[in-house]
């Protein structure tokens, strides 16, 4: 058995896609799965499998009917989690004041493809790097809300991924290893 971490896409955000975190762990334990606990409002489900019962696809049909509405969702292993944390640019999720996002897409070869796009928008101040499945953002503080590249929520490669700010992020990672 195994540790996973399911990462939502686009639930509870101003008031659209509302989502119970109570019926949320009872999807996720409804498909078999075990140690289910939901962390924060946004759609972050830690749950324990053996590695052959986590399948994307069975989560998100089940999510669909379940709530009436398709939600993409990211599966990462424990591992992978913690790694993408250890491993992070010494720039990324540093207490600045500044914004550092974490953005997920479904494969390395995807996250190296949306990266070439995001990084079309990086001016001064953004830095902006990948590794593996994961694409790292950081804005310095005054540019906070006001950098171009948070224009790359207007790209198609922006529904593509989900994205979770560097303190979601390090929690996640922090609660993986407690």
């Amino acid at each position: 058995m195994a540790v996973y971490v399911a990462l939502l896409r686009a639930i509870n955000l101003g008031g659209k896609n509302k989502v119970p975190m109570s019926d949320l762990r009872l999807v996720f334990e409804s498909l078999g799965l075990t140690d289910v606990k939901t962390m924060l409002n946004s759609g972050n489900v830690i749950f324990t499998a053996n590695e052959a019962a986590v399948s994307v696809d069975k989560i998100t049909v089940t999510l669909a009917k379940t709530f009436g509405f398709d939600i993409p969702v990211f599966v990462m292993s424990r591992e992978e989690v913690i790694s993408a944390v250890d491993d992070a640019p010494t720039w990324w999720g540093i207490d600045d004041g500044g914004r550092h996002d974490t953005i997920v897409a479904v494969s390395a070869a995807e996250a190296n493809r949306i990266f070439v796009t995001f990084s079309k928008f990086a001016g001064p101040g953004d830095y902006i790097a990948v590794k593996g499945r994961v694409i790292y953002i950081s804005v310095i503080p005054e540019l906070r809300n006001k950098s171009a590249i948070l224009k790359i929520s207007r790209t198609p490669e922006f529904g593509q991924v989900t994205v979770r700010g560097g303190n979601t992020f390090k929690k996640l990672a922090a609660k993986l290893m407690s």
